[in-house]
Formats: C-alpha cells, sequence, structure tokens
C-alpha cells in the first residue's frame, strides 16, 4: 500500500492543491494508518511548502474498525497542521460520518463531496476568498526553556524536562526543539547524548503532533544514542507507541525517572563493553 504513495499523491503548486488518490485503499490496524500518514507528512514536508488545500479520492476506501481511532487522530492531526481547507469525494456513508464526528470535534471543516468536479470547486471557493493561514504565537520564549535542559556530562545524559508543558501548535514544537538543539551543539562534541524526557503532565495538541513526530524524529537521527521517557501520560504513551511501531525506534517508555536511567546505564553498559 505505502509503496504506491508516490503514484497516488500530487502537488499542483499553481493551484495549491495536494491531490491524494486514496482509493481501494484498506486500513486494517492502526499501524497501517501510522505508515501511511508518516509518508504523506513526508511528502508534504519535502514539498517546500508547509500549507496546501487537500483534495482526496476515498472511493473504496476502507478503513476496519481496529483503525478507526488512528485514522481520525491522524487525520485531525494532519488538517490542523497542513491543511488550508479539504475536500474529499467518494466516501462510504461511514467514513463520511466519521469525519463529520472529526469536523465537529476540531473545528475544522472536512466536507465530503459526491465527486472530484464538486470538491474541486469548493477548493477553488475557498482559494477565492483567500484567507491567509492559520498564525501560531509564540508562547514559549528562551527564559522558559533554558531551566528545562540540563546536562550530565560524565554520563553523557541530556535532560528535558517537558513537565506541565503544552506544545499548542508547530510554533510551540519549533521553539522547544530549536532550543534543544542549539544547547546539544553548545556543548560540543560528543554531538551524541543519551537523551531523558520527563513527561510529567506534559500535553502535545494535535495542532502539534505532526511537527512534533518529525522534529522528535529528526533530533534522535541527529543527536540521540537512545531517548528514554518517564512519567508519560496514557495517551501520550498511546501515541509514542504508535508511532514508534511505524517508524521502527523503540519507544523506551518507563514510570519513574529511576527506572529510566536504570536502563539508561544498562545501555551504557552493553555500548562500552
Amino acid at each position: 500500500m505505502i509503496t504506491q504513495l508516490e503514484r497516488r499523491l500530487r502537488f499542483d503548486h499553481d493551484r495549491r492543491v495536494m491531490h491524494l488518490d486514496v482509493s481501494g485503499l484498506r486500513f486494517e490496524h492502526p499501524v497501517d494508518v501510522d505508515i501511511h500518514f508518516d509518508a504523506i507528512e513526508d511528502s508534504i514536508a519535502a514539498s517546500g511548502e508547509r500549507h496546501w488545500y487537500f483534495l482526496i479520492d476515498l472511493t473504496g476506501t476502507a478503513i476496519l474498525p481496529a483503525a478507526c481511532k488512528a485514522y481520525k487522530g491522524r487525520v485531525h492531526a494532519l488538517n490542523l497542521h497542513h491543511a488550508l481547507g479539504s475536500a474529499r469525494y467518494g466516501a462510504t456513508p461511514d467514513i463520511a460520518a466519521a469525519l463529520a464526528t472529526i469536523s465537529q470535534q476540531s473545528g475544522f471543516n472536512m466536507p465530503v463531496f459526491p465527486d472530484e468536479a464538486t470538491a474541486l470547486r469548493y477548493l477553488q471557493d475557498i482559494r477565492d476568498a483567500n484567507l491567509p493561514p492559520r498564525v501560531d504565537e509564540r508562547t514559549l520564549r528562551f527564559h522558559d526553556l533554558y531551566p528545562r535542559v540540563s546536562f550530565d556530562t560524565n554520563r553523557r545524559i541530556v535532560e528535558i524536562d517537558m513537565s506541565d508543558m503544552t506544545l499548542h501548535h508547530a510554533r510551540d514544537v519549533a521553539d522547544l526543539f530549536d532550543h534543544v538543539e542549539a544547547r546539544v551543539v553548545a556543548m560540543g562534541r560528543p554531538m551524541r547524548w543519551y537523551a531523558l524526557v520527563n513527561y510529567h503532565n506534559a500535553q502535545v495538541m494535535p495542532a502539534a503532533w505532526v511537527e512534533y513526530a518529525r522534529r522528535g524524529r529528526d533530533l534522535n537521527t541527529s543527536f540521540s544514542l537512545a531517548t528514554l521517557r518517564y512519567n508519560v501520560a496514557e495517551d501520550e504513551a498511546e501515541n509514542i507507541r504508535a508511532r514508534s511501531a511505524s517508524a521502527g525506534f523503540a519507544p523506551n517508555i518507563f514510570a519513574t525517572r529511576a527506572e529510566a536511567l536504570a536502563q539508561l546505564d544498562l545501555l551504557r553498559s552493553m555500548r562500552e563493553a
């Protein structure tokens, strides 16, 4: 299914429309959903534009009950982060009902139309209205973030304290990760550290999840020997486990800092053996 995405996704830069053909696809498990949406998000990131009008063909698409929750969550997050407007066509009644529920819960309109021409006219009407993209206002500043990042040079640990932090949108995510990366770079070599993250009462809102997942993956690739998380709320842990299954990394979720440190020391000893 996913290997076909490059043939199913097309960007019309002149009209700023992303055409996505999901027709005939079958989502059986949450991991199917996550792999699919990960690929879409990567393609949008590579397109050079953050915001697009979504035109989506859902003809014959099947979403099995086990995948419904994951699908709703990823559709919601994708629209909040990337969509200037969206229009779908060819949806079965159950998928149309699910999208209507997401619209009601999120406040983001996700209409379903009987055919492509009608859906495209709807997007054209939105474009003609010339509505500006949403602007994410800054809520995190240097003095908020500096005390949340600390280093144990003896054990090669960078600790990131996200306790009681809410990431509302992409701007919050960018400010957090830009700060962490700058602090790691300023430490000089070695550039790779064991990351220990406190999630106590942390919240990553749906509008922030797409960018949070992307920046977290990039940070791990560039700077992390391993990332260990503790005090993670169950809904957040579920998101992390789902992303880890599709992206192929270990979730490393622990109940307490002591448990996370014990695992970190084990990883260090194995690496140094």
